[in-house]
């Protein structure tokens, strides 16, 4: 179940990289892990319709 989990980061942390726009953002993306996943969950939530 751990592995799981720590594929499931590490493949939405991948998706937080391509979704970072512009040099700075992704450099943060890559070394900061938890920038990435914010951009995950900002992005779900603008899709669902929670934030404009």
């Amino acid at each position: 179940m751990k592995a799981l989990c720590e594929l499931l980061v590490l493949i939405v942390w991948i998706i937080g990289i391509v979704l970072a726009k512009g040099f700075w953002s992704t450099l943060f993306a890559v070394v900061c892990p938890p920038w990435a996943l914010y951009l995950v969950v900002e992005r779900g939530m603008v899709y669902l319709g929670c934030v404009s």
